[in-house]
């Protein structure tokens, strides 16, 4: 099971070795190249297709949180510097509609032209020439959360790893984060992930051999802790492999290529949805481990909060996760010829070809078709018109969801 290891002795070297913790051996604007040739195979695509059916259904009060089958069998330690954190500054902010008040770290609300994965205001000096930040950031229930920097991602993929659980690639563009973690290893479903962004830059705490290969290979720059330790610490308060922390500043030391495409299309703020748009108040589903998560639309804050296993998904600034915009994408999950250290394999989704989904956008969702035929290219989501689906300007998390689990849809 992915328990907590004892930290080694290289804790307190200052000097992290490489952070393989689980597995042992067993462009600008990417949308125009791939769109029209996309356009024409899902048509057929759709038409032919059979549309995922929505089970309407009350969702009722969710079990509180438990942990038990949470964790991936078998993991090994990973290293870092010793145990030292930045310190935080509290002062007043919104808090969590319905919980007790908090007092949150306030966040200043940019000014400055839309960004590429948003077409939100972004005023970060240079946004528009440095490189997508990739990090993999931990999900064990009861030793990952409340994890620091997801709600400030522009996106945000949760793929399905070993045991049923889940992990997070955060990337970033257009808010830096004076935080990030808990980070964990790559994964073969992450070389799909970032193929699309222009050579991001790429931080994760480790890999077996065989991924730690593909890392190499692949069109991104590694900021690993491995090839960049020095920007990477041990925070207190969590047992090793869970307490390995980053931050923005720290990663963006190394020059990118260039700036990631924009992945998908925006509409205007006051605009609807669009076509087949149906209203739902929330969106429930799993990753086949019986961890669920549940999309509840937020009026104010015109977003979808996020709760798992139960509870509100925050992070460790007290802040919800309510991004604008939730794409569900069913994807085929094979094996990806690597076992944990436990024997068991790790999975690796599918990201090319074609699929179903939903997407949850102001207050709605939406089925749709997806075709991804170029790993260079982004994905593009089609409504049930043909015509690509339109985005609410805002961040946006993307369900990895293994083929055949479904989604519950509320009224």
């Amino acid at each position: 099971m992915d328990t907590p290891d004892a930290p080694d002795a290289s804790h307190g070297s200052g000097t992290p070795d490489a952070l393989d913790d689980d597995a042992t051996p067993g462009g600008a604007d990417g949308l125009s190249a791939g769109r029209n040739r996309h356009r024409g195979l899902i048509v057929g695509v759709i038409g032919a297709a059979v549309l995922l059916v929505a089970v309407l259904a009350v969702v009722g009060t969710r079990q509180s949180e438990t942990t038990a089958a949470e964790a991936p069998p078998g993991s090994a330690p990973d290293t870092a510097p010793p145990d030292t954190a930045p310190s935080t500054e509290t002062t007043s902010a919104p808090t969590v509609p319905g919980e007790t008040t908090t007092t949150l770290k306030p966040r200043r609300t940019p000014t400055g032209p839309p960004g590429p994965l948003t077409n939100s205001a972004v005023d970060l000096p240079g946004y528009e020439r440095r490189p997508a930040l990739v990090v993999k950031i931990d999900n064990l229930d009861s030793m990952a959360r409340p994890q620091a920097g997801i709600t400030l991602a522009d996106v945000v993929y949760e793929e399905r790893v070993e045991g049923g659980i889940t992990r997070f690639a955060a990337v970033f563009h257009g808010a830096d984060s004076e935080q990030i973690g808990p980070v964990r290893s790559a994964r073969s479903t992450d070389i799909g992930i970032t193929a699309a962004l222009n050579t991001p830059l790429f931080g994760y705490s480790g890999a077996n051999g065989s991924f730690e290969g593909l890392v190499g290979r692949s069109d991104l720059i590694n900021v690993g802790a491995g090839a960049k330790g020095g920007a990477y610490y041990r925070a207190g308060g969590r047992g090793a492999p869970h307490n390995l922390f980053t931050s923005t500043g720290a990663l963006y030391t190394t020059r990118g290529v260039g700036p990631p495409p924009r992945l998908w299309q925006f509409r205007g703020n006051d605009e609807a949805p669009g076509p087949g748009a149906q209203p739902v108040r929330s969106a429930s589903l799993t990753f086949g481990a019986g961890i669920p998560i549940t999309w509840t639309w937020d009026e104010g804050q015109r977003g979808w909060a996020r709760s798992q296993s139960g509870t509100p998904h925050l992070d460790s600034d007290g802040y919800r996760v309510v991004p604008q915009n939730v794409i569900v994408q069913y994807v085929d999950y094979v094996s990806s010829g690597v076992n944990d250290s436990a024997g068991n394999p790790i999975p690796e989704a599918n990201l090319s070809g074609t699929g179903t989904g939903i997407l949850l956008t102001g207050g709605s969702a939406i089925r749709l078709e997806w075709a991804r035929f170029d790993p260079g290219s982004p994905t593009v989501y089609f409504g049930p018109d043909g015509e690509e689906v339109r985005l609410a300007p805002g961040r946006t998390w993307v369900e990895l969801v293994p083929t055949g689990q479904g989604v519950q849809l509320s009224r």
